[in-house]
C-alpha cells in the first residue's frame, strides 16, 4: 500500500526536484486502508511542498506498532511550533501563507485518532520528521 502511496506522489516530487525513497518496510500497518492511505498521503504531500531535495518513508515495528515515518530535508518544524502542529489551519510562520491550507497534519491527526493510531513530530536529524504509530500488530 506504501508503494502505491509513493507511486502516486512520485510525479508531485520529481515535478519540484524531489526524490522520494521508501525504507524499512519492516511493519506491518493495521487500520483501515483508506484512511492510512490517506495519512501517508497528506505526509507525503506535506514533506514534498517543503523539502529540499529529499523525502523518505520509513515503515518500522516497534513495541509491536507499526510506525510510518516520514521525513524529509527541509527546515523541520520551529519549537514554538510543534504544539499547535496538528491544529486545523495552522502553518509554521506566515511565509508559508500561499502554501497549502493548513489542514493536512490535522486530517492526518484525525484520520489517526479513529483507527486508533497516534501522530507525533518528532526529531530528524535531515529536518522534519512526522512518525505515526499504528495498531499494535498481531
Amino acid at each position: 500500500m506504501v508503494d502505491g502511496v509513493v507511486e502516486a506522489v512520485r510525479p508531485q516530487a520529481e515535478a519540484a526536484g524531489i526524490a522520494v525513497e521508501v525504507q524499512g518496510l519492516g511493519g506491518k500497518i493495521r487500520g483501515d486502508d483508506q484512511a492510512v492511505s490517506r495519512i501517508i498521503r497528506n505526509l507525503l504531500d506535506n514533506a514534498i511542498r517543503h523539502a529540499a531535495t529529499q523525502v523518505t518513508v520509513s515503515i518500522t515495528e516497534e513495541s509491536n506498532r507499526a510506525v510510518a515515518t516520514v521525513s524529509d530535508d527541509g527546515p523541520g518544524f520551529p519549537a514554538e511550533f510543534r504544539a499547535r502542529a496538528f491544529d486545523p489551519f495552522t502553518r509554521a510562520d506566515a511565509s508559508r501563507a500561499g502554501v497549502g491550507t493548513g489542514l493536512g497534519l490535522a486530517v492526518v491527526k484525525t484520520l489517526a485518532e479513529a483507527i486508533g493510531a497516534e501522530a507525533e513530530i518528532v526529531d530528524h536529524p535531515r529536518g522534519g520528521a512526522v512518525a505515526v504509530s499504528f495498531a499494535p500488530v498481531t
